[in-house]
C-alpha cells in the first residue's frame, strides 16, 4: 500500500512537472491554446459527470416507484385479508 502510493506521487510529480515545463516552454499563442484546450476538456468532463448523475437519478427515482408500488399492494392484500 505504502509503495502504490508512492508510485502515484511519483508519477502526479512527474505529470506535474512535464506540465509545468511544456507550458513555460511554449509561446503565448500555444499557452492561451493549451489553456484554451484544456477548458474545454474540463466542460466536457461537468456535462459527462452532471449526466451521469442525472442518469443515476432517474433510475433510483424509477426504482422508488416500483418500490412503493409493490410495497402499496402487498398492504392493500394484507388490508383485505383481514
Amino acid at each position: 500500500m505504502k509503495k502504490s502510493n508512492l508510485f502515484i506521487g511519483i508519477g502526479a510529480g512527474l505529470l506535474v512537472g512535464a506540465a509545468i515545463g511544456f507550458y513555460f516552454a511554449t509561446t503565448d499563442d500555444e499557452k492561451k491554446k493549451i489553456v484554451h484546450d484544456l477548458d474545454q476538456a474540463v466542460d466536457k468532463a461537468k456535462k459527462s459527470i452532471k449526466k451521469a448523475v442525472n442518469n443515476g437519478l432517474d433510475d433510483i427515482d424509477y426504482a422508488a416507484e416500483r418500490i412503493n408500488r409493490k410495497a402499496e399492494n402487498a398492504y392493500e392484500k394484507i388490508k383485505s385479508s383481514l
